[in-house]
């Protein structure tokens, strides 16, 4: 493998990239276009959750939410919210600023979409056909589907994620070292959008090809910088007492364990349940959320999918590109399952895990035989197809549910 610096690895190399992120782009944009010009969801004077309990009303308005979990989301959204802000001044249009927030998001997730076609290409050297049906795969699940559109630090951290997942998997692979300041940007990036980005994409550091020592100086210059951050928020912003108050807040869950786990965090983000409207908190707000699976087939599919994940991390548990996978989805395991953060609203979290289904889908095609990776490939257009009807018709299930409570 060729050692390019990290611009070759940001943008489309290859016409086949280009193509595929021109018509991911494309896709996005041909429901976002209804969904800016049609209702005021994305831009609603309210700075409340409105859907899936996203902070976008917020971050279009100022560029972010919270300094403690996200501390640099300000600063790295600062110049998107002075170019809208200017083109409403110049257009006499508020619309011009959603459509340029829209636009920046729908790059943000095709290009997502682009680093997983990446990786299953380059990375675990799957063919075009199938590298592309694995990661259509992904840019149609209902998380990406709606991040498309949505201003949110979630939007900007699969960006990153995926990014940082695939660029490190072609330095591993090609057995070379990615610069330490590369390095501290990429991971000061990343916990400066979420905090918790942090371990996520440190996470494959330490599979590199280079000695123990080495690893922990590396480490230990990444902590430090990340530990001057958090030092700063707790000097101006109360880090402590603010992360208190927050696990006070996102620990509690109402209802059944069992089906916040299976039908909020782990199927939601994959295989859209129906939507249920309720009220913000006492107000008279209607807000869309997620609501649990009614019917036996969105359980048949989920853990079908869940079947082929587990299988693919048993029958590839030495591979340490699948180690790192696994690792990265203990991590967010732990935080909401177990800790139970956030568990209350699980929709939104899966941003930080999802990438590692279609990559998982990669790798377990490619443990197969050739004989009978065919049986393997067939079986997954049938899990595409089930996922684009189910998310498809949830999707516009959405657009006329925002229409009618969100008109413009």
């Amino acid at each position: 493998m060729n050692n390019r610096n990290i611009l070759h690895h940001l943008l489309p190399e290859k016409k086949k990239e280009i193509i595929l992120l021109c018509l991911l782009m494309l896709f996005y944009f041909s429901y976002s276009y209804f969904i800016i010009t049609q209702t005021s969801i994305i831009d609603n004077s309210i700075l409340g959750d409105l859907y899936f309990s996203f902070d976008n009303n917020i971050i279009y308005k100022y560029g972010y939410q919270s300094i403690v979990p996200h501390p640099l989301m300000r600063y790295l959204t600062s110049p998107i919210i002075f170019l809208g802000d200017l083109l409403v001044a110049l257009t006499g249009s508020f619309k011009a600023k959603t459509f340029l927030w829209v636009i920046f998001c729908n790059y943000m997730i095709a290009s997502s979409v682009l680093f997983i076609f990446k990786y299953l290409n380059k990375i675990i050297s799957l063919d075009n056909r199938t590298s592309i049906l694995i990661a259509v795969l992904y840019a149609i699940t209902p998380i990406n589907l709606m991040l498309s559109f949505t201003p949110e630090s979630f939007t900007i951290s699969t960006y990153i994620i995926t990014f940082v997942l695939y660029y490190t998997a072609y330095h591993i692979k090609s057995e070379t070292d990615i610069p330490i300041i590369e390095k501290a940007i990429l991971s000061t990036t990343a916990a400066g959008i979420t905090i918790t980005n942090f371990v996520i994409c440190t996470i494959p550091y330490l599979f590199f090809n280079k000695s123990m020592k080495s690893k922990i100086k590396d480490l230990a210059i990444l902590s430090g910088i990340i530990g001057i951050i958090i030092i700063w928020i707790t000097t101006t912003h109360h880090f402590i007492a603010d992360t208190k108050t927050r696990m006070e807040w996102f620990t509690h869950t109402s209802g059944e364990f069992y089906k916040h786990v299976i039908d909020l965090f782990w199927g939601s983000p994959i295989f859209s349940p129906e939507l249920w409207i309720h009220k913000l908190r006492s107000d008279e707000t209607d807000v869309i959320s997620m609501d649990y699976y009614n019917y036996w087939w969105q359980y048949l599919m989920i853990f079908t999918i869940t079947g082929l994940i587990v299988f693919s991390l048993i029958k590839n548990y030495k591979n340490k590109y699948v180690q790192i996978l696994f690792l990265i989805l203990i991590y967010n395991i732990f935080i909401h399952i177990i800790i139970k953060y956030g568990l209350d609203e699980p929709f939104m979290f899966g941003a930080h895990w999802v990438y590692i289904v279609p990559l998982l889908l990669g790798w377990l095609y490619k443990s197969f035989p050739k004989q009978k990776q065919t049986a393997v490939y067939l079986l997954y257009i049938v899990v595409f197809i089930a996922m684009l009807v189910n998310n498809i018709y949830h999707l516009y299930d959405f657009i006329e549910t925002s229409i009618q409570l969100f008109p413009i």
